[in-house]
């Protein structure tokens, strides 16, 4: 039996092994038009299946459309956009190193291996944001944004990325609350994962104070986790693992102007793959271009590693095991310096060289709200036209892939094959713009 017949025919979550509370279960309904909009042949070909042989292509189609193409119906969706059969998934609880509002994962759910990402309001979204950050949904563009880099980004990484296995049309848009229609919806599946935000309490989700309660399930789920076996190193052999991995990645991105956005807790996985690429960024120069959030921009990661170290120190401690955050930290540093020095041999890019020196002097005074890096000669070492991959602007894409699907008529096998095409031909200009031949001075 081959890998994937292994992973197809498992029905338990992910990871659930490691704990009985690391999961929520939940009830979807099943997507009346949904399709198959993408299927990622490089990670199915690395597993040892042919999807253009025949017979494979609609197997794996249809285990998908049984499994993921489901959703948790909105109070304003209309009833015929479901069908009436369910699907248990399970939402994977987490928490953040200051506490957090939610319980965990707010769109994604888990069947067997893999995951589905877009699938409406899990039972671990927040009370307390509002409807238009809790509702679940994915649109098109982002999930096609997101299929895209993650291949990209798989392909340049030292670590990789967290592969989107396929894409799936929903068939059908978000509706708001006012009765109108906006962008069309989609699912990504990906092969699931845990995060370092795994090991964290959410502190701010639910009741608590008896037996049974969200925070009592949330504190048993941490307790195992900590506790589980992890092999002859310990937990704290994973985490150091996953500092430097982490901090490899970023070195190495640093080099090229590739940055995966802030590393939240909840985004860095224990293998240091990157995943959910809503604030990756290919920047023009080496400013501290900002993510979502002001105070965490690129080349000033440490501020959230060195509190993700910390609240590992201090939930280990409540545990029994030994954590500590300086040595966590450095080994993120030491991962940094580990991926500059690859970029830099991997591009050709000499130790003496201009751009050499700007980032030992980043790597003193990443803190600053502009890196040294701005306004360096470094542009005369890594060609500037690696940087706005402009076939990936948010805009773009979603003007292309709407124009797509309303030009070839919804619902039609042809636009389907015709995104299929989109997503591959997108996947290969971004790799010209990013491919080592470009960088070379």
């Amino acid at each position: 039996m081959s890998i994937l017949d292994t992973l197809l025919r498992q029905q338990e979550p992910a990871f659930a092994d490691r704990s009985p509370n690391l999961y929520a279960p939940f009830e979807a309904r099943r997507l009346q038009g949904a399709r198959v909009a993408w299927l990622n042949r490089r990670w199915f070909a690395q597993a040892g299946v042919d999807v253009d042989a025949p017979g494979v292509r609609a197997g794996i189609e249809a285990w998908l459309l049984r499994h993921y193409a489901v959703c948790v119906p909105g109070a304003d969706d209309p009833h015929d956009l479901y069908t009436a059969d369910l699907q248990t998934l399970f939402a994977d609880r987490y928490g953040a190193p200051g506490g957090s509002a939610h319980g965990g994962s707010g769109r994604v759910g888990t069947f067997g291996g893999f995951n589905a990402k877009g699938i409406g309001r899990t039972p671990l979204a927040s009370v307390q944001s509002d409807w238009y950050h809790s509702h679940g949904y994915m649109w098109l563009e982002e999930a096609v944004r997101e299929t895209i880099l993650s291949e990209v980004a798989s392909r340049i990484f030292p670590h990789g990325a967290v592969p989107v296995v396929a894409l799936l049309d929903a068939g059908c848009r978000i509706h708001w609350r006012d009765g109108s229609t906006g962008a069309r919806r989609a699912i990504i599946v990906r092969p699931a994962f845990l995060r370092i935000a795994s090991f964290m309490r959410s502190i701010f989700f639910g009741r608590g104070g008896y037996a049974g309660s969200e925070q009592w399930i949330d504190s048993q789920r941490v307790r195992d986790l900590w506790r589980s076996d992890w092999g002859s190193g310990g937990v704290g052999a994973v985490f150091r693992a996953a500092f430097t991995a982490t901090g490899r990645q970023y070195g190495f991105g640093r080099v090229l102007r590739m940055w995966p956005g802030p590393p939240f807790a909840s985004n860095l996985t224990l293998e240091g793959a990157l995943v959910d690429f809503g604030s990756f960024r290919a920047l023009p120069d080496w400013s501290c271009a900002q993510g979502e959030t002001a105070s965490h921009g690129f080349g000033a990661e440490n501020t959230l590693i060195t509190a993700a170290a910390r609240a590992l120190e201090r939930i280990g401690r409540q545990n029994g095991i030994p954590i500590c955050a300086r040595e966590l930290t450095a080994y993120f540093s030491a991962g940094v310096e580990r991926g500059e020095s690859e970029a830099l041999l991997t591009h050709d890019i000499a130790v003496g060289s201009p751009l050499a020196l700007e980032l030992a002097a980043l790597r003193t005074q990443q803190r600053r709200r502009v890196t040294s890096l701005q306004g360096a000669r470094a542009d005369a070492v890594v060609i500037g036209r690696l940087a706005p991959f402009p076939d990936l602007y948010r805009e773009r894409l979603l003007r292309e892939t709407e124009a797509m699907i309303c030009v070839m008529g919804e619902g039609a096998n042809s636009d389907y094959v015709s995104l299929d095409g989109f997503i591959d031909a997108r996947v290969r200009l971004a790799w010209q713009h990013a491919s080592p031949a470009s960088l070379r001075a």
